[in-house]
């Protein structure tokens, strides 16, 4: 998998979790997290915002859990749970771990602005979150999130598992579940 912004590599062939306007892939590669966002606005790569504030504006954002027991009915978020944000532009990438209060280590992402849109590619090193791997054939809780914004900051925000209500960000309890297959599986 390289970093483009094309979203053409072969592991993107699975199949794709839609949201709002947007089509997103996730995958784990050795102890990577490689995401791929294809994202409809007529208003692409929007935000000057780093730091905590990466949301106010065009953005991306990811919270999961990294522990298995973790209850999916907890209000309040664990150690193991993560939280990272990526402020996206026509000139790169601003990311925020909310977690650690600080920049991510890892700097390997990239913004395409497309006809409709744009398209987001990021690699994650699981390890620069102290994230050793997740484990095959369980569940683990997700939430995604595309902040729609323009120069002023953010417009909207689109959530995927709880779209209605407002607060992921400190309410895991708001959050979906990913399933974490094996190759053979994804390409069911």
């Amino acid at each position: 998998f390289k970093v483009a912004g094309k979203m053409d590599d072969k592991i993107w062939k699975t199949e794709e979790i839609a949201f709002g306007s947007n089509q997103l892939h996730l995958a784990l590669m050795d102890n990577f997290l490689c995401v791929a966002l294809k994202v409809k606005d007529d208003n692409p790569l929007q935000n000057s915002n780093s730091g905590k504030d990466v949301y106010n504006g065009d953005a991306f954002e990811i919270a999961f859990s990294t522990d298995i027991e973790a209850s999916t009915k907890r209000q309040l978020f664990l150690s193991s749970d993560q939280h990272l944000g990526f402020a996206l532009t026509k000139d790169g990438v601003n990311s925020w771990d909310w977690m650690e209060e600080q920049e991510l280590k890892t700097k390997e992402f990239k913004t395409m602005e497309t006809e409709d849109g744009y398209v987001f590619e990021a690699k994650i090193n699981l390890r620069d979150l102290d994230v050793e791997n997740f484990e095959k054939g369980m569940l683990y809780g997700l939430e995604l999130a595309v902040d729609h914004g323009d120069e002023n900051g953010r417009i909207m925000q689109e959530r995927w598992n709880d779209p209605g209500n407002a607060g992921f960000h400190t309410n895991p309890s708001l959050w979906g579940e990913m399933y974490i297959m094996t190759e053979p599986e994804a390409k069911k």
